[in-house]
């Protein structure tokens, strides 16, 4: 009978394991008998706990509770370190942004960027001149809102000048006239006929009482506390932490329903966790890659339209695209959604015209979606054809097509723009060189008109006047593009309209200018509200007022409420 080997001599080593600092080995036999044993014990714990849950009284207590909302009259601003907030000095955009909210204004906007009246009552346009009557609106201390503020206003803002944020408004308005005794009714004239417009009113109206004269408040930039007569008060400031913001129940419009503390976020403070913990309901994030920075769950994103527009130029004089024809099949060759996905990470918005296809409720025109054979149609219509099947296209003429595209080299999303469109018109048989230069040059290149199309942009104010790139002599007009009746319109547009007047004169306008196509939108960049997951409200948000809607904000916190058994 042969003998069995003992188990010695078939013992492995199977692993280690540390005890208090000690080591032990373990035999496979053991290690099978652990587990056996560590497996039973699971198991009689198992049954235990599950015997455990079903005990009545711990289903009671778990039973008694349910997660409900729990809405609050609060909310709360994140802002970065401003260096005043005296809103006629500071440039500061979280000062100009909370003065919004703050402080009277003759006039605002609404998300569309249509003007609409604010503390005005009624208005009405003359020559160079436009007369208003003011609501009844008053001051913290119950002084009423006078013409007297409204020219004191105008007058600090003219002495500042450039140094703050309204000097461009201050240059349209010549002077404010009005009667004795504080009366609510005044005239202001414009300086020209041709450039007057409601939307140059939206500055804040600060109370002469309060100071000795414009110098005074020039000078109270340190720890400047708002005295105001809008939707909210400061009720306390403090210039490391922030203010808080009451209600102004005195306010002339629909009131707010919450109180908002604004708080001042250091350098390198960390604003997701503010927003996700909820101590923050809402901030201003400007950067193209906000979306991808929120790392916590329930933030969300409101986007609005920038006041900065990206297009395309087009050299009107310039004998490859001097052809209406070539300027819309390039438009038809230029894919608008993945320009925005790809280069502007989604934080812009497509738009029918060079003006927001929304502005001011016009209707919207009719738009050159991507369509390569569009493109080939216009062409075709037009007498474009690859005669000799060289995969490159010829006039009528036979002429190759050879377009030359500027674009500014430090403009990485603009040089993206350029190499996709170039792309796309290779593959309608257009041949493109791309030129990218330093500003400089760029600029230089410009004014030489020494190129076929540029990839450029505009940075615009409230008034969204366009005079500058589309009329025959603006300063901006590189592309040589002259059309009287365009001329005409935009002098009409700026003369002093009411707004429904001003949409019907933008609607023509909007037309022309889609049928001679000197410029066609590639996109406006849009800004954020990064919003908590407590945030509630409405956002109406645009360029010169992140925070309108304010009045409605509220938060709603999650809370366990005891329910009743059964």
């Amino acid at each position: 009978m042969r003998k069995r080997k003992g188990i010695r001599g078939l013992k492995k080593k199977v692993g280690k394991f540390s005890l208090k600092g000690g080591l032990s080995r373990i035999s496979r036999r053991q290690g099978v008998t652990y587990l056996i044993v560590a497996l039973g014990v699971m198991m009689i714990l198992g049954i235990a706990f599950r015997g455990y849950l079903k005990n009545d009284d711990v289903e009671d207590v778990i039973g008694q509770y349910k997660i409900t909302k729990n809405p609050q009259n609060k909310a709360a601003l994140g802002i970065s370190p401003v260096k005043t907030f005296n809103p006629l000095v500071s440039k500061d955009e979280d000062t100009y942004y909370l003065s919004k909210i703050i402080y009277s204004s003759l006039f605002t906007f609404d998300e569309n960027m249509t003007p609409k009246e604010d503390l005005v009552e009624s208005y009405r346009f003359s020559g160079r001149t436009v007369k208003i009557t003011v609501k009844n609106a008053q001051w913290e201390d119950g002084r009423s809102v006078s013409a007297d503020d409204v020219a004191f206003t105008l007058k600090a803002i003219k002495s500042i000048g450039d140094n703050g944020p309204y000097g461009s408004v201050a240059k349209k308005i010549k002077r404010i006239s009005y009667g004795s005794g504080g009366d609510r009714t005044f005239t202001v004239h414009f300086n020209s006929g041709y450039d007057m417009s409601l939307a140059y009113l939206h500055f804040p109206i600060l109370p002469k009482h309060k100071y000795s004269g414009v110098d005074a408040l020039k000078r109270d930039t340190e720890n400047f506390v708002p005295w105001s007569s809008g939707l909210y008060h400061c009720s306390t400031y403090d210039e490391l932490k922030g203010m808080k913001l009451t209600v102004n129940d005195k306010y002339y419009g629909v009131k707010a329903k919450s109180n908002i503390d604004v708080k001042i976020v250091k350098n390198g403070g960390s604003k997701d966790n503010l927003v996700a913990s909820g101590n923050i309901s809402a901030l201003v994030d400007k950067s193209p890659e906000r979306a991808g920075n929120i790392h916590k769950r329930g933030i969300k994103i409101h986007n609005f339209r920038s006041n900065n527009v990206e297009f395309i130029g087009f050299n009107t004089k310039d004998a490859a695209v001097k052809s209406v024809e070539m300027r819309k099949a390039i438009a038809y060759c230029t894919d608008i959604e993945s320009i925005i996905e790809e280069n502007y990470y989604n934080s812009a918005k497509g738009s029918r015209s060079i003006y927001p296809h929304d502005y001011m409720n016009s209707p919207n025109q009719l738009e050159y979606s991507f369509s390569k054979d569009r493109a080939n149609d216009v062409l075709k219509k037009a007498g474009y054809s690859d005669k000799n099947s060289s995969g490159s296209i010829e006039d009528k003429d036979g002429n190759k097509v050879t377009l030359k595209i500027l674009v500014e080299k430090d403009k990485e999303r603009r040089v993206k723009t350029a190499e996709r469109i170039s792309k796309a018109l290779k593959e309608i048989g257009i041949n493109s060189e791309i030129v990218s230069v330093k500003r400089d040059v760029f600029l230089s290149k410009l004014r030489a008109r020494d190129y076929s199309i540029y990839i450029g942009g505009l940075s615009l104010d409230g008034a969204m006047d366009m005079s500058s790139i589309l009329k025959s002599d603006g300063e901006n007009n590189f592309t040589g593009y002259s059309n009287r009746k365009v001329d005409g319109l935009l002098d009409e547009l700026m003369s002093g309209k009411t707004v429904d007047e001003s949409r019907k004169v933008l609607d023509e306008l909007k037309k022309n200018i889609h049928e001679d196509l000197p410029y066609y939108c590639i996109c406006y960049p849009t800004y954020g509200i990064v919003k908590a997951p407590v945030f509630n409200g409405e956002l109406k948000s645009n360029f010169t007022n992140p925070y309108n809607g304010a009045e409605t904000w509220y938060s709603n916190y999650e809370k366990r409420v005891e329910t009743p058994k059964e």
